[in-house]
């Protein structure tokens, strides 16, 4: 069971690949193996707990990156608020289902990156696609909604889909939307938009609506966006899990990636294969629980946990005149009394491993603390909540909070 759970939270760390709005599934997706289903499906649960069930046998038997297309899938169909169809067509409902999923696969196909010459024999032979469903009917068109080939379809037709659709009747999807409006920037959820629209994602114009409204996009005009501090994180994780990556040209931009600034590089044709048990990257958080920065600390954590396992091996801490050690499931504070750094730096001295420093120290603070001399400034980040630099050793990186979002 665990090497399942460690497998899943993998493959969602990566889905950013395809687009944002499936990376931040992991912020609160949980796995679920269960022999009471026969393929997989998401339920909802009060607070919009997102949990992914999988039947073991169908689990392990899919390639990582079919998993990712499962992920996807499972997850457009939400955001399409596709149980609006489904409970308008009860007396018929194994035929809504085949056209729901003709329209969340093509999308995936031709919106989203997903190639068809990485899955492995026989997997697209039994999804719903154009190319299965309609093999035979020369009249049907691509890129339509799923009243058109549910249309289309012959009554009484027998296809398999992927995954249980029978979640989705009753899905309130406004509060699946209210995490995607905090989480996505409004470049993301326009370039998103406009993926589904190329490709008849709306299913009809109320269901259009009813989407559109739902991811709000803000009316700035000439307004600069600030990127989020977690963007700093992430990106200087990209070195370790592209020696990883084999690509095709660093030259040639996909259409998804149009909307990223250009100083983020990313390769047009990205394998799927991970060595086994490569060399993981030491990374240790540090959180200030002095009053102006604990409440940074969710975010903070949050980014921490956006390191995919498989690369990181990453510490959760905080501290005030002494470390505490924390982890990603209580997220816990302790301390909240005065501040001091070197403290921080006699901790990871006490606690390297064969005397192996850190690849990356990342610390949030108000930078009102010590002097602290690190045997390796340069692996050490700081964020500043003020402008106070007196104690930042020299060589060390550095960013103000008030240059982010």
């Amino acid at each position: 069971m665990t090497n399942r759970v460690t497998r899943f939270n993998k493959l969602l760390s990566e889905l950013d690949i395809h687009h944002a709005i499936f990376y931040h599934l992991h912020t609160f997706g949980v796995p679920i193996i269960t022999e009471t289903i026969d393929t997989a499906c998401i339920e909802f649960h009060d607070h919009g707990q997102m949990f992914f069930k999988f039947n073991p046998e169908f689990y392990d038997k899919l390639t990582d990156y079919e998993l990712k297309f499962l992920f996807c899938h499972e997850m457009l169909h939400v955001i399409l608020n596709h149980g609006f169809l489904i409970r308008g067509r009860k007396d018929d409902i194994n035929r809504m289902n085949v056209a729901l999923d003709v329209v969340v696969n093509e999308l995936l196909l031709c919106s989203f990156g997903f190639e068809r010459d990485k899955f492995s024999d026989g997997f697209l032979d039994s999804a719903c696609l154009l190319s299965t469903v309609f093999d035979d009917q020369q009249d049907v068109l691509e890129e339509q909604h799923a009243e058109y080939y549910y249309k289309k379809l012959i009554k009484d037709s027998k296809f398999s889909t992927l995954d249980d659709h029978s979640f989705l009747i009753g899905i309130d999807s406004k509060e699946i939307f209210n995490k995607f409006n905090e989480l996505l920037t409004n470049e993301e959820k326009k370039d998103f938009l406009e993926s589904i629209k190329s490709c008849g994602g709306f299913e009809n114009q109320e269901a259009g609506d009813l989407l559109g409204n739902h991811l709000i996009i803000a009316n700035v005009q000439n307004v600069k966006k600030k990127k989020k501090w977690e963007t700093v994180i992430k990106k200087w994780s990209y070195q370790f899990i592209r020696d990883f990556k084999s690509y095709e040209q660093w030259a040639r931009v996909h259409r998804r990636f149009s909307l990223l600034d250009s100083e983020f590089m990313l390769p047009s044709e990205i394998e799927d294969d991970i060595p086994e048990n490569p060399k993981k990257i030491k990374v240790w958080f540090f959180q200030d629980t002095s009053g102006s920065c604990v409440s940074y600390a969710d975010r903070f954590f949050k980014a921490a946990m956006t390191l995919p396992e498989w690369r990181f091996d990453v510490k959760l801490h905080c501290f005030d005149t002494r470390v505490y050690e924390t982890d990603f499931l209580s997220k816990k504070l302790y301390g909240f009394g005065g501040t001091s750094f070197s403290c921080i730096e006699d901790y990871i001295q006490r606690k390297k491993v064969n005397g192996v420093y850190p690849d990356a120290i990342f610390v949030i603070t108000d930078g009102m603390g010590n002097r602290v001399c690190p045997e390796n400034a340069k692996n050490w980040y700081w964020f500043l909540t003020y402008k106070f630099f007196q104690f930042i050793p020299v060589g060390s990186n550095l960013y103000e909070l008030k240059d982010f979002e």
